[in-house]
C-alpha cells in the first residue's frame, strides 16, 4: 500500500518562513504573465502595500487564453461531495463576490443570466443548482428544446469579458506593467540538461527577489514563443503535469438567441447582437491558427441547440450585418489585439494550460530533479515510510494549469497565493452552503504545485 499524502508534506516551517522572508525584505514582486491569474494576483499584492511588476511578451494584458471576447462563468458542480467541488464553489462565489463588492460588474460585462447546463443524465438536483424539466427548459432559454433532454438551472451563473477583466485589474497605482519584453523563461531546475537554469538570471533579477510565473509563462513550457513563433518545450514545467490545450470559439450570427448560457459538450453565450459558440479542446497542439474543421464543429453545434427553432445559424462576418460588425470589432479590440495569426473575423484561438488532472498549481515550485531523488522510494510503497520535505526552488512560484476553468478559479487561487507571498496560511473561511467539511490543508494539498510529480513517482513511472 502506498504511503498517504500527509506522508510526503513538508515536516517543518521551511516554506512558512521562506514565505515570512518575503514580507519582511519588502521586495518588489515579478509576476510573469498579464493573464488573469497574474492580473487577479497583481492586484491581490498591490493592495496590500507590496510593489508589483508584471511582465508580458505581447504588447498588452491578456494576449494568451484570458483574451476571449467572452467566457462563461459557471462553478464545476459534481455527483458526490468531494474537496475538489468545494474548491470550485468557493472559486464560483469569491468571484461573484470580489466582482460586485467592488463595483466592476458592469464594467467587466459581467451578465448573470444563469446558464442551462445539460448533461448526460439526469440530476436529482444539487444545492447550488436545480434539475429542470423540459417545459422550463424552453422558459429559460427561450428555445423550443425538444423533450426529453437533462439540465440544471444555475441561476447566479452568466458570463464575462475576461479581457476586461485584466485591464481592470491592472488598473492601480502600485503595479506597474511591462510589454514586450522577451520573457521565455524557463523554469527551473537543478539539473536541467546537465547544467541548471535559472529564470531569475533569464530575467535579469536578483536572486532573491519573488519571481511568480503564472499561465502567461505556460507558453514557453509548451514550446510556443512570442508571437506564436516555436521553441522547445521546457522539459522542467512538463514534468510537474501541465499539458497544452488549444481552444477555438467562434463568432456567429442566428435569427434566434437564447436567454441564458447554454452549456453542454460546447457552450453558446448570448452577447450583446453576437452569440459566441465553443470552445474546441485538443491536448498537446499549441497551433494558433484558426482551422475550418474546428469553426464547423462549433456552428454544428449551435444548430443543433437552435434547430428546433427554425433559426438559420451562420458564421458571422464583418460585413453581414451592422452588428455583427461593430460585436467583432469591440471584440477584436476587447482582447488588444490586431490582426495576428490567431484570429479571423470571427474566430479566436488560444492555447490553454491545463493540468492532468484539470487542477491549478499554486505555490512554491518544486524543484523536480532533486525531487524525484528525494522521493525516489514512493514507488516501493512502503506504508508509514517518511519522506524530506519537498525541496523547494528559490523564490519561485507559480500560479498555473488553471486550463478552461481560469476565468472562475483565478481570483480565488491568487488571494491564496497572495496570502502565501505575504507571509500568511490558511484557507478562506468555510462557507455553509459547501457540500462537504474540506480542511484547509485538504485544500492546499489539492493544488500543491508537486503533486502530479509525486503521483508519477508513487505509479514508478518517469516523471
Amino acid at each position: 500500500m502506498a504511503p498517504p499524502d500527509h506522508a510526503v508534506r513538508d515536516k517543518d516551517k521551511a516554506g512558512h518562513k521562506a514565505r515570512c522572508k518575503v514580507k519582511r525584505n519588502g521586495k518588489r514582486i515579478v509576476i510573469v504573465g498579464a493573464g488573469l491569474a497574474g492580473c487577479w494576483l497583481a492586484r491581490f499584492l498591490a493592495e496590500a502595500g507590496r510593489p508589483v511588476l508584471v511582465i508580458d511578451a505581447a504588447d498588452a494584458p491578456a494576449q494568451g487564453a484570458s483574451g476571449n471576447a467572452v467566457g462563461v462563468v459557471k462553478p464545476q458542480l459534481l455527483r458526490q461531495p468531494s474537496v475538489a467541488e468545494t474548491f470550485h464553489l468557493r472559486c464560483f462565489d469569491f468571484l461573484r463576490n470580489e466582482l460586485h463588492s467592488r463595483g466592476w460588474a458592469e464594467a467587466v460585462g459581467f451578465h448573470e443570466v444563469g446558464v442551462l447546463q445539460f448533461t448526460r443524465e439526469r440530476w436529482t438536483g444539487h444545492a447550488r443548482a436545480r434539475s429542470v424539466d423540459s417545459e422550463e427548459q424552453r422558459h429559460l432559454s427561450g428555445l423550443p428544446l425538444p423533450d426529453g433532454l437533462h439540465a440544471l438551472w444555475l441561476p447566479e451563473a452568466g458570463f464575462l469579458a475576461p479581457a476586461r477583466l485584466c485591464r481592470q485589474l491592472l488598473d492601480h497605482p502600485g503595479i506597474e506593467t511591462r510589454f514586450d519584453v522577451a520573457v521565455d523563461v524557463p523554469f527551473p531546475s537543478s539539473k536541467a540538461s546537465g547544467s541548471p537554469t535559472d529564470p531569475h538570471a533569464s530575467l535579469g533579477l536578483d536572486a532573491d527577489e519573488p519571481l511568480v510565473l503564472c499561465v502567461g509563462a505556460g507558453r514557453r513550457a509548451f514550446g510556443i514563443g512570442t508571437n506564436g513563433t516555436a521553441l522547445a518545450p521546457d522539459p522542467n514545467s512538463l514534468r510537474l503535469g501541465m499539458v497544452p490545450a488549444r481552444g477555438q470559439i467562434d463568432a456567429c450570427d442566428g435569427e434566434t438567441m437564447p436567454r441564458t448560457v447554454i452549456a453542454g459538450h460546447r457552450y453558446l453565450i448570448p452577447a450583446g447582437n453576437t452569440l459566441w459558440c465553443g470552445a474546441s479542446f485538443v491536448r498537446d497542439d499549441v497551433n494558433l491558427a484558426s482551422r475550418d474543421s474546428e469553426r464547423a464543429e462549433n456552428l454544428t453545434a449551435a444548430r443543433a441547440w437552435l434547430a428546433s427553432a427554425e433559426a438559420t445559424v451562420t458564421e458571422a462576418t464583418v460585413t453581414e450585418t451592422a452588428t455583427t460588425k461593430t460585436a467583432v470589432t469591440e471584440a477584436a479590440a476587447a482582447d488588444g489585439r490586431k490582426d495576428r495569426a490567431q484570429h479571423s473575423a470571427t474566430s479566436r484561438v488560444a492555447v490553454r494550460a491545463t493540468t492532468h488532472d484539470r487542477l491549478p498549481l499554486v505555490g512554491t515550485l518544486p524543484d523536480v530533479d532533486r525531487l524525484r531523488e528525494s522521493h525516489a522510494d514512493l514507488r516501493h510503497g512502503r506504508p508509514n515510510q517518511v519522506f524530506p520535505p519537498i525541496p523547494r526552488t528559490d523564490n519561485t512560484w507559480i500560479l498555473g494549469g488553471l486550463g478552461s476553468r481560469g476565468i472562475v478559479t483565478s481570483a480565488w487561487c491568487a488571494q491564496q497565493l497572495a496570502r502565501q507571498l505575504l507571509g500568511e496560511i490558511g484557507v478562506t473561511a468555510h462557507d455553509d452552503s459547501e457540500s462537504t467539511e474540506v480542511t484547509d490543508a485538504q485544500l492546499r494539498e489539492l493544488l500543491e504545485p508537486a503533486r502530479l510529480v509525486l503521483r508519477q513517482l508513487r505509479r514508478g513511472l518517469p516523471s
